[in-house]
C-alpha cells in the first residue's frame, strides 16, 4: 500500500471539480479532531489511524461509487477504537513515527498486563535513545519476566545502555548487579562504578555503602543522603533524617530530622514512612507543642495504609502524651485498624485491654 502520513496540520481532501471526497474528508466530518495517517491500496481502498478527543481509532475504507479518479464518498469499515493513551495507540505511534516516548509508554501498559509484547517495545525504546526502555528491558532479564529466562549478562548489556543513556535507575540496577554482599550495600565490589555515574537514587546508594561498608566514610554518607534528598530521593531524605537522629557522620540534630522528615511527608507522592518519622522525632523532641503535629502525621500515615502509623494513633491516644489527652476509647479503635492491618503490636494492645 501508499502511505501518505499525515501530521499535526491535516491535509484536507479535494472535494470538488469532480474529484470526489477522500478519506481524510470523511473523518474528518464524523468528528475525528486529527487524522493521523492513509495507507492508500490499490484497489482504491485504504487503512488509516485517526484520533478523537477521548478515543483513538483504526480502520479500513472502500471506495466510493464511481470509476476511476471520479469517485464518491469512500465508506469507513472495520473502525477499532481504544480510549486515549491505550496500549495500542503508543504502540502504532512507536512503529510509526520511531517515537522513543511512546515505544516505552506502550511497554509500561503491556508489562502491567504481563503482557511479552512489552519486551520488543523497550528495547525499540531503547535503540532510539530512551534510557528507561533500556532498564525496563533489562529488568526483564534480570528477573526472568515478560517470557525470557533470567539472564544476567543480558540485562548487565541492557543496564549498560540505559545507563549510559544517563538512566538513573539502569546506572543504579547494574551496581546493584555488582554488589556482592548479601545487603546490596556494595561492600568490597566496584559497584560505586556504576553508582558514580547515576543521579539522586544512586547517591542513595553510595550513601548507604558508605554508612554500612567497614571502610565507609560516614560523614560522606550524610552530606550524600543531603543532596540526594534535595535532588528528590525520597529514600536519601529517610536516610538524612536517620543519620540526623542517630548522629552518622556528624552531630545529632533533632531539629534538622523533624525538618527533613516533614519535607519527605509533604512530599508529592508522599512519603507515608516519613510522616511516621517525622511524628516519632517530634515526640523525641519532647516539645510539648509537638504532641498534636505527630498525632496528626501518624494519622496520615495510618490513613494512607501503613498500620504501624495506626498503632503510633494508639499509643498517643492511650498515654495522652505531648498535649495530646489520653482517649482509651479513640485508642483502642486506632489499635484495632492497625490489627486489621496486619500489625501484630497493635493486636496485642488490643488483647491487653
Amino acid at each position: 500500500m501508499k502511505r501518505t502520513v499525515i501530521g499535526f496540520v491535516v491535509l484536507a481532501g479535494l472535494g470538488c471539480g469532480g474529484l470526489g471526497t477522500t478519506v481524510t474528508d470523511v473523518l474528518l466530518a464524523e468528528g475525528y479532531a486529527e487524522v493521523l495517517s492513509v495507507e492508500e491500496g490499490a484497489d482504491g481502498g485504504s487503512r488509516w489511524a485517526a484520533v478523537r478527543p477521548d478515543a483513538w481509532c483504526t480502520g479500513s475504507s472502500t471506495p466510493g461509487p464511481g470509476v476511476g479518479p471520479i469517485r464518491g464518498a469512500p465508506t469507513l469499515v472495520d473502525v477499532s477504537c481504544d480510549p486515549r493513551g491505550s496500549a495500542r495507540e503508543f504502540a502504532w505511534i512507536c512503529e510509526h513515527r520511531d517515537a522513543p516516548l511512546p515505544c516505552r509508554d506502550a511497554g509500561v501498559l503491556l508489562q502491567r498486563a504481563g503482557d511479552p509484547a512489552a519486551l520488543p517495545l523497550f528495547e525499540r525504546a531503547c535503540s532510539l535513545g530512551e534510557g528507561a526502555g533500556c532498564r525496563f528491558a533489562g529488568m526483564a532479564y534480570h528477573k526472568g519476566t515478560l517470557g525470557v529466562a533470567v539472564d544476567e549478562a543480558a540485562a548487565a548489556e541492557w543496564f549498560d545502555k540505559g545507563c549510559n543513556l544517563s538512566d538513573d535507575r539502569a546506572c543504579l540496577e547494574r551496581g546493584r548487579q555488582r554488589a556482592t554482599d548479601p545487603d546490596r550495600w556494595g561492600c568490597g565490589s566496584d559497584a560505586d562504578q556504576w553508582w558514580r555515574r547515576g543521579g539522586a537514587e544512586s547517591k542513595t546508594a553510595i550513601a548507604e555503602a558508605n554508612a554500612h561498608c567497614p571502610d565507609g566514610d560516614r560523614a560522606a554518607a550524610r552530606k550524600l543522603w543531603e543532596e540526594a534528598c534535595r535532588e528528590g530521593s525520597t529514600a536519601a531524605c529517610r536516610g538524612h533524617g536517620y543519620a540526623l537522629v542517630e548522629g552518622v557522620g556528624g552531630p545529632v540534630d533533632l531539629a534538622g530530622a523533624v525538618a527533613v522528615f516533614r519535607r519527605g511527608c509533604r512530599a508529592e507522592p508522599q512519603d507515608l514512612q516519613a510522616c511516621i518519622e517525622f511524628g516519632l522525632t517530634l515526640v523525641a523532641t519532647g516539645d510539648p507543642q509537638g504532641g498534636p503535629r505527630a498525632l496528626a502525621a501518624f494519622h496520615e500515615a495510618c490513613d494512607g495504609g501503613l498500620a504501624v502509623g495506626c498503632r503510633d494513633v494508639g499509643v498517643m491516644l492511650r498515654d495522652g502524651q505531648l498535649g495530646v489527652h489520653a482517649d482509651g476509647s479513640e485508642a483502642r479503635t486506632a489499635f484495632q485498624k492497625g490489627c486489621d492491618g496486619g500489625d501484630e503490636p497493635s493486636c496485642r494492645e488490643i488483647g491487653a485491654d
